[in-house]
């Protein structure tokens, strides 16, 4: 376990070894999820899907977060 100041900057977080573990598995967790979707939401899901392959960091969380909102 690594620990970091709860409010810590992404400039702290990204060489946080934990905090890239977590953000990969999430991506990864995401985008699998993303990919089964069928009906009505399939293509949006899958448009999701491919947003978070190539994204990383914190951008990785917002963009999952507005993905799910819209």
């Amino acid at each position: 376990a690594e620990l970091f100041a709860a409010e810590a900057p992404e400039a702290v977080l990204a060489r946080v070894g934990g905090v890239a573990a977590d953000r990969e598995s999430l991506r990864v967790l995401a985008t699998e999820l993303l990919r089964r979707v069928e009906g009505a939401r399939a293509r949006a899901a899958q448009l999701l899907a491919e947003e978070l392959e190539g994204c990383g960091g914190a951008e990785l969380t917002t963009l999952l977060r507005a993905g799910l909102d819209g």
